[in-house]
């Protein structure tokens, strides 16, 4: 297991959310008896403590570099899961492999990150004064974190079939503002909105959604650029 393969894995993982998340790791081991070195047996990674003494919350790609990625290629993993084993099984067991990867991840319900492909109801989806933007020119779903993008390049006046390529530009600018690789942008938190409308000089408001279709208020725009 490579610190490479560890860091897609997360990152996958953290693709993978529609919400913020609490995430905590631990890691499986194969341990041999240092008494009778035929004796070995597999050692769950709950049963070898976790990662981190208390789960991290994960708002964002950043947080999960900072409270996760960067401590885990800080240490040698392998060493780190020796002093745990060592700590919680006793002196009599000795890790012989480290055989996979744990995580333990709590859904938070807090607003979803903003961009992130959704489901749409009917009434919006059929309503001709609406774009909903959920598939692109050739009705293909869109899958991506791009939707805040793309509502931007039709607000800029680029027609529905032709959205990829300023949603790219947006894309790659607002990488380049926040020094990440596009392949590490997941889609806006609430709190980062401010941001986005200082960079492209946009007003945003945002309105969640409700069970039963009724639209709350979750972010109203303070500067009213346009």
């Amino acid at each position: 297991m490579t610190d490479a393969q560890i860091t897609n894995d997360l990152l996958a993982l953290w693709q993978r959310q529609g919400h913020c998340i609490k995430l905590n790791i631990s890691f499986g081991t194969i341990l041999r008896s240092v008494k009778n070195r035929q004796d070995v047996r597999f050692s769950y990674g709950s049963n070898n403590s976790w990662f981190f003494d208390e789960p991290k919350l994960i708002q964002s790609t950043a947080d999960l570099h900072q409270s996760v990625i960067q401590p885990l290629m800080a240490v040698d993993i392998n060493e780190h899961i020796k002093t745990l084993v060592n700590q919680k099984q006793g002196s009599e067991w000795q890790v012989d492999m480290v055989t996979d990867m744990t995580c333990s991840v709590a859904v938070l319900n807090l607003f979803p990150a903003i961009g992130a492909p959704v489901e749409l109801p009917n009434y919006i989806l059929q309503n001709k004064s609406l774009h909903a933007l959920t598939r692109d020119h050739n009705d293909a779903l869109y899958d991506d974190y791009l939707c805040l993008f793309r509502c931007l390049a039709l607000h800029r006046g680029h027609s529905l079939n032709n959205l990829a390529e300023p949603t790219k530009q947006f894309l790659f600018a607002w990488c380049a503002h926040k020094g990440i690789l596009p392949n590490e942008f997941f889609g806006f938190e609430l709190s980062q909105l401010q941001d986005v409308e200082d960079f492209f000089r946009v007003n945003i408001e945002v309105y969640e959604m409700s069970t039963f279709f009724e639209l709350e208020m979750q972010r109203k725009n303070k500067y009213g650029f346009f």
